[in-house]
C-alpha cells in the first residue's frame, strides 16, 4: 500500500516523486504505459486515471494524491481534463485523502495591473482559462481536502515549454534565441523542482483542512533583454535575443501568429502562449 499517489510521470510528476523517496515514503505513480522513475520505493502502474473506480482502488490508504497529468495539446484539454479532475476528486473523497492539484494561471485571465497572486480573482474569459477556474470550483466545491499549486512555463530537467523548445537549444549552439513575444517584456519562469516542492508541502500543510490556490512564488520577472549582459553558462557568451517571426518559430503543424497577432501578455510575471494549430496548405499556383 503507497502512501502516495501521483497522477502522471512528467517533469513535475517524477520530481515530487523524488521529494518523496528522498524522504522515506512509499510512491504509486499512474500513467496510461505504466512510466516513471524507477527506484525500490517507487510502484508503477498503467492505468486510465480518468477512470473514477479504478483510481479510487489504486488510491486505497493513500495519505495524499498528486494529480500531476495534463494533455499535451490545448486541443485535448476540453475533452480530456475533466474526466481526470473527476477521476481525482472520487479517490480523494472515497478516501479521504489529500488532493493536490498542479495548476496554471489561465485561470486568472488578463489583469489590469499586469500582475497576479493567489488573491487575483480568477476572472478568465478565454476558453482554456474558463475550463481552469471551472476545474478549481469543482475541487473545491467536492468536500475534500485540497489545494492548488500554480505556475508559469516550466524550466528544469525534462521540462517541456518555451524555454526547452526555443531557447535552451540555441544557447547551447551559441545562436540566436528567438522569442515568442516582446523583448522588453517581463516573463517568469517557473523550476519544476520548486513546483514539485510547494505540492509537497502543501499537501503536508493542508492535511487538515482545504487549502488555496497558491502562486508558486517567484523572483521579481526579467525581460529577454535583460539578460543581455549576462554570459550564458551554455554557451560562453552574451545571449542573443530575437523576437520570433512566424516563419522561424514554425514547427511541423504548429506556427506562432504573424507580427500582427502578438502574444497576449497577461501579467508581468506571465505570457499566455498563442501557439495555434494550423494546416498546412499547398502555395498557390
Amino acid at each position: 500500500m503507497a502512501e502516495h499517489v501521483i497522477i502522471g510521470a512528467g517533469s513535475i510528476g517524477t520530481n515530487v516523486a523524488r521529494l518523496l523517496v528522498e524522504r522515506g515514503d512509499s510512491v504509486r505513480i499512474v500513467t496510461r504505459s505504466g512510466s516513471g522513475p524507477a527506484h525500490p520505493l517507487v510502484e508503477r502502474v498503467a492505468a486510465d486515471a480518468s477512470d473514477p473506480l479504478r483510481m479510487t482502488q489504486l488510491s486505497r490508504g493513500a495519505k495524499a494524491i498528486y494529480h500531476c497529468a495534463n494533455p499535451t495539446s490545448y486541443t485535448l484539454w476540453e475533452r480530456l481534463s475533466p474526466p481526470l479532475r473527476t477521476a481525482v476528486i472520487a479517490a480523494a473523497k472515497a478516501n479521504d485523502a489529500v488532493l493536490a492539484l498542479t495548476g496554471s494561471l489561465y485561470a486568472y485571465g488578463p489583469q489590469p495591473d499586469g500582475r497576479m497572486d493567489e488573491h487575483t480573482p480568477m476572472s478568465a474569459t478565454g476558453r482554456k482559462g474558463r475550463l481552469r477556474k471551472r476545474m478549481w470550483e469543482q475541487a473545491l466545491g467536492a468536500g475534500i481536502r485540497t489545494t492548488e499549486v500554480r505556475g508559469s512555463d516550466y524550466i528544469g530537467k525534462d521540462a517541456v515549454g518555451i524555454y526547452s523548445m526555443l531557447i535552451e537549444p540555441a544557447l547551447k549552439k551559441g545562436r540566436a534565441a528567438w522569442i515568442t513575444g516582446h523583448l522588453d517584456m517581463p516573463h517568469t519562469f517557473t523550476f519544476n523542482g520548486d513546483m514539485a516542492k510547494t505540492l509537497v508541502t502543501l499537501a503536508r500543510t493542508n492535511a487538515h483542512g482545504v487549502g488555496p490556490g497558491t502562486c508558486r512564488p517567484h523572483q521579481p520577472s526579467p525581460s529577454a533583454s535583460s539578460h543581455d549582459a549576462t554570459p550564458s553558462p551554455r554557451a560562453g557568451r552574451r545571449p542573443n535575443w530575437s523576437s520570433c517571426p512566424a516563419s522561424r518559430c514554425a514547427r511541423p503543424g504548429w506556427s506562432c501568429p504573424s507580427p500582427a497577432r502578438r502574444p497576449r501578455w497577461t501579467t508581468s510575471g506571465t505570457r499566455r502562449s498563442t501557439w495555434t494549430r494550423q494546416k498546412r496548405r499547398k502555395p498557390s499556383a
